[in-house]
């Protein structure tokens, strides 16, 4: 967990210094420059959003994958039976009924489950994320105020931006320099709540019943 609060800070200090570079390009006459950067901030949180969950559902699974199917929670048992018992082909059936039913399969880590189900795809916000920590239960991340709107902001720019939809040049244009440091303060409130839960979820053992 160390490594993921590490990676998640140096990130957060990326934005924080390329928002500084774009107030001095604003203050010195750069505006094509300053609009083209201001696109790529907002870009840069939302990898931030998604590199950090998909690294905190990583390590979580890493944790779990030591566990048999009647060691786990109520919650992960689900997980674990849409990867190995969902939407498989009959001759394969009874082959996972018994590696099941032995203990001999295990939680899938995160790679493996990843082939088979789809947990987000560029579509994190604050709602696909409680769905997220639902799903695990991991806990429920309350935001008030603006913040659920500012991330909300932060997928939309993002999607519309990867799939060409706006330019970096337009898409961000017209957001003040505190308009945009409002969407990272949103979003670090946001990942440092998630992290902390991640981090309580894990030390306390409840992806499973018992100690595997």
């Amino acid at each position: 967990m160390l490594v993921i609060k590490s990676s998640y800070k140096d990130r957060l200090d990326e934005a924080r210094k390329l928002l500084d570079h774009i107030n001095t390009l604003s203050d010195n006459g750069g505006v094509l420059e300053s609009s083209i950067l201001k696109s790529s901030y907002t870009l840069l949180l939302y990898n931030n959003l998604e590199a950090t969950v998909s690294s905190s559902i990583t390590y979580i699974h890493e944790k779990a994958s030591h566990c048999k199917y009647d060691e786990l929670s109520e919650e992960f048992k689900i997980l674990y039976a849409r990867f190995y018992h969902f939407d498989i082909s009959k001759r394969k059936v009874k082959d996972h009924l018994d590696g099941t039913v032995s203990g001999e399969f295990k939680f899938p880590n995160f790679e493996e489950y990843c082939k088979r189900i789809t947990i987000f795809s560029g579509n994190i916000d604050l709602r696909s994320l409680n769905e997220i920590n639902k799903n695990y239960g991991i806990g429920k991340i309350d935001l008030r105020g603006k913040n659920p709107e500012n991330i909300l902001t932060i997928k939309n720019k993002r999607n519309k931006l990867a799939h060409g939809e706006e330019s970096f040049r337009d898409s961000c244009r017209h957001y003040t320099s505190s308009e945009l440091e409002e969407l990272g303060e949103s979003l670090e409130k946001m990942l440092s709540k998630f992290i902390e839960l991640v981090d309580d979820f894990v030390k306390e053992g409840r992806y499973t019943v018992s100690l595997c």
